[in-house]
């Protein structure tokens, strides 16, 4: 498991915000504080979509639909007092990472100007084996070196 803040908040939050690097993964919840405080369950409602659009739906939106929303809710002068949110590899994806993925998750908070960031795995089949872990975090930290986060203890 990765735990771990990220170094530059500004290029972080510039990523996660306004580019669509993150938009692929898709988002299990944000959690929000500004001025009043903002639940947001990104399961997606079948009953939404017509019958032929509902076979090709996730579970979750994703978060190039949900990241807009986030913007306009923080957008301003002000920094949010606290922000999580979970973000999720596509059920293709974690079938690529490892055969024994239920979920694979990213965990982002910003709390006292400071950005967390967490791994955490869940297994179809409960085994003592890390290796899922291990997969999930190389893949994980691949993912921000490439976009030139860098993450410290």
């Amino acid at each position: 498991m990765i735990a771990k803040k990220a170094e530059d908040r500004k290029q972080f939050m510039a990523m996660l915000l306004k580019d669509d690097v993150f938009d692929k993964f898709l988002v299990r919840s944000v959690s929000l504080r500004t001025n009043v405080t903002y639940e947001i369950d990104c399961a997606i409602d079948e009953n939404w979509y017509d019958s032929e659009d509902r076979t090709e739906l996730e579970k979750y939106a994703f978060w190039s639909e949900i990241r807009p929303v986030v913007f306009n809710l923080i957008k301003g002068s002000r920094l949010p007092g606290y922000m999580k949110i979970i973000l999720s590899a596509a059920p293709s994806a974690a079938e690529k990472i490892h055969r024994n993925a239920a979920a694979l998750f990213i965990n982002i908070t910003f709390e006292n100007g400071a950005i967390g960031v967490t791994t955490g795995c869940s297994q179809k089949v409960f085994a003592l084996d890390k290796s899922l872990d291990q997969a999930w975090d190389e893949v994980v930290e691949k993912f921000f070196k490439k976009h030139g986060v860098i993450l410290s203890e």
